[in-house]
């Protein structure tokens, strides 16, 4: 119902962010953030190490370096060094580029379920119903072993 009013209310709300931009104040307090959390690379109670694994992994799966993910502080003062030149038209351009411009956007509506938990319960409840159908007396009793013993 109101799919088209929020689509319209996002593209209104970029395409003012293109033509306005952003004030000097909000693009450094931004990238004071954006720095802060890059160096401190706190990920809270998930594992640092696993992090840097995964972080690798997002490049490296694609035939690049995979420390390259790891390493922030160059593109960081290319970043830096093409606002001090451009201000805010370096975002104002990546807007229009990479979202008003984009011919691959698509809009997803996505429409709950009242009844979906119990949908999906009961599709579990007959697949492991087949399956316990499917096994011998002699099978259930060795799971049923097996589960005792963990």
């Amino acid at each position: 119902d109101d799919v088209q009013a929020v689509h319209d209310l996002v593209i209104d709300t970029l395409k003012k962010a293109a033509e306005e931009g952003f004030t000097d104040d909000a693009i450094a307090s931004s990238m004071n953030t954006i720095e802060f959390q890059l160096r401190e690379f706190n990920t809270g109670s998930f594992p640092r190490g696993l992090s840097f694994m995964l972080g690798a992994m997002s490049k490296w799966l694609y035939d690049n370096s995979p420390t390259g993910a790891l390493k922030f502080e160059e593109p960081l003062a290319q970043l830096k060094a093409q606002i001090a030149e451009s201000g805010p038209k370096i975002f104002q351009d990546m807007i229009k580029e990479l979202l008003l411009e984009n011919a691959h956007r698509v809009a997803v509506e996505m429409v709950p379920s009242k009844t979906l938990e119990a949908e999906q319960l009961k599709e579990e409840q007959d697949r492991l119903a087949a399956i316990k159908e499917s096994l011998s007396d002699d099978e259930l009793d060795d799971i049923i072993k097996k589960t005792v013993e963990l």
